[in-house]
């Protein structure tokens, strides 16, 4: 069953999640990323749950100078930078293409 679908351009990469966002999808994506990409945009679409390692791993992504954009983050997501007191020093860059019910 895979977690992930993902597709490559020049130095982005796109992934959408299938299903919850752990570390065994922290793996699927590092191991798709190379040294020439630069952009990783994730699509949360059918993603509701996440843990510490898609944050840890989203946010150090973001501060190492590469971009990142969020498509449909989970509402928990926000609620999971409020309480580690990150949501006033990372501004996420996000987009809301549906609405969620």
């Amino acid at each position: 069953m895979s977690i992930i679908e993902s597709r490559k351009s020049k130095d982005t990469l796109k992934v959408t999640l299938l299903n919850n966002f752990d570390i065994l999808t922290r793996y699927k994506i590092e191991s798709r990323t190379t040294k020439e990409i630069e952009n990783l945009e994730i699509d949360f679409s059918n993603c509701k749950i996440l843990d510490s390692e898609a944050v840890i791993f989203m946010y150090h992504w973001d501060k190492s100078g590469k971009t990142l954009k969020l498509i449909n983050p989970p509402d928990i997501l926000f609620e999971i930078l409020e309480i580690l007191e990150l949501s006033d020093i990372w501004q996420l860059n996000y987009t809301i293409t549906e609405t969620k019910s």
